[in-house]
């Protein structure tokens, strides 16, 4: 796993992007013709069916909003569940995410993350047969992630948009952060939920087309930092949590930042705890789930929920939205 390269995220484009862009050309016809194939033999079940996902590699914040989406879901007698690939983990088969019987490396950090918020979530390498198969057990299905993926028909897409990233470069990958051209994959979406404060434009670049929700990632509950701090995540973008932190008042004595979903070994954490003796260790509730349980008194994490700017405008939205799919 590799660390996401600054120039993904850099508006003005540089020799590194253009270098990439045939490779990007290559990526996103093979992409795009993926998607047409897929879609000719769509599964389609009977409960409604959510994605939520985004259009950029990792780092949006679509997870913290598939489980506030199926909190509302679940508040309004809808019987739901999340279904995830379970990126990382060794399982393939169809199961169900149990915190009492799992690790993050059999069932990836992201699903283990949400089963200890109290998510119903199954994991499972095939989309179309694991959806298939869970619309018996549900009344509604949220799936975390899978945007490009056509396999599976869906009812509502949700596009999730890291407000201060945004698109980045606007490139497809390597030579950008896009995992598809932007325009297809805005008229794909029912709805854009931009995370944080829309400092690129995403408002100004997509109101008047689809509608537009404002969420922010808040820590669930209030901290009081006494002293200086070590703070490492190994997410999307580890400077979100950093500046997390500094907001609430911690003063960070040294910050580490890894690949997305690194798999921590006893000393990377021992390293860091012998270099700066006395000092405590912070790091992401996702990657609290990857550390070795041996080593997990050693940290604290914060966890964080998504909350949006009109939750009840956002609520109204998605049950009506339900609503007219003919559920």
């Amino acid at each position: 796993m590799m660390r996401t390269p600054q120039f993904w995220y850099q508006k003005k484009r540089n020799w590194k992007a253009y270098l990439l862009s045939p490779f990007a050309v290559l990526y996103n016809g093979v992409s795009t013709l993926y998607q047409k194939l897929c879609a000719q033999k769509q599964t389609n079940v009977p409960v409604p069916v959510i994605c939520v996902g985004n259009v950029t590699a990792g780092g949006a914040g679509k997870t913290p909003v598939t489980a506030a989406i199926f909190s509302i879901l679940a508040r309004a007698g809808r019987k739901p569940l999340v279904f995830s690939r379970g990126y990382g983990g060794e399982i393939e088969s169809l199961t169900h995410v149990d915190t009492d019987h799992h690790l993050a490396a059999a069932v990836g950090d992201e699903p283990l993350m949400l089963a200890g918020q109290g998510v119903n979530i199954w994991i499972g390498a095939n989309r179309a047969r694991g959806v298939k198969a869970l619309s018996q057990k549900c009344g509604a299905i949220i799936m975390d992630d899978g945007y490009q993926d056509a396999k599976v028909a869906r009812d509502i897409n949700l596009l999730v948009v890291d407000g201060g990233k945004g698109f980045g470069n606007r490139m497809v990958m390597p030579a950008g952060p896009m995992r598809e051209n932007l325009n297809p994959a805005l008229f794909r979406a029912d709805a854009v939920v931009i995370v944080g404060q829309d400092t690129y434009g995403i408002d100004g670049m997509v109101s008047g087309q689809l509608p537009v929700f404002q969420a922010r990632l808040s820590p669930e509950q209030a901290v009081q930092f006494d002293a200086p701090v070590v703070a490492f995540a190994g997410i999307g973008m580890p400077d979100k949590f950093f500046k997390t932190l500094s907001a609430m008042g911690a003063e960070i004595h040294a910050q580490y930042a890894f690949a997305d979903h690194y798999q921590y070994s006893p000393s990377d954490i021992w390293k860091m705890a012998q270099k700066h003796p006395d000092t405590p260790l912070w790091t992401t509730e996702k990657d609290y789930v990857r550390l070795p349980e041996a080593l997990k008194p050693k940290v604290q994490f914060l966890p964080v929920r998504a909350v949006f700017k009109d939750e009840a405008r956002f609520e109204s939205w998605l049950l009506s939205r339900l609503q007219t799919t003919g559920e």
